[in-house]
């Protein structure tokens, strides 16, 4: 089982929302769990091949992180890929910024399983 970080950089948002997708039959996702950029968690799941996870500054807070590691999250091969991608759902992906989506790029992660 590895342990896999997900990073934000770029303006700061003060919400997030996010769709990971994944191949099931490659990866098996057995915990997900807030990174270093913000206070609270408003949705955490994780099912057959997604994670959705949402997160939000506490109101009232005036200091926000411009990068950090918004999730970890820890999954395990279940067979050998030559190449299996990690992408977002870039239609259910948002960085909100005073009611605007500022997202601008949702890079996807490309992995090669062997033994």
């Amino acid at each position: 089982e590895l342990t896999f970080y997900v990073t934000m950089s770029g303006d700061p948002a003060y919400a997030i929302d996010t769709v990971i997708e994944y191949d099931p039959s490659v990866l098996l996702v057995s915990s997900v769990e807030n990174g270093d950029v913000f206070d609270r968690v408003i949705l955490n799941k994780h099912e057959s091949g997604s994670i959705t996870f949402s997160a939000a500054y506490d109101p009232g807070k005036n200091t926000f992180k411009k990068e950090g590691i918004l999730l970890t999250f820890k999954a395990k091969a279940l067979k050998k890929s030559q190449e299996t991608i990690l992408h977002f759902d870039v239609d259910r992906t948002i960085a909100a910024q005073d009611g605007k989506n500022i997202l601008q790029t949702a890079e996807p992660a490309t992995l090669h399983i062997f033994d």
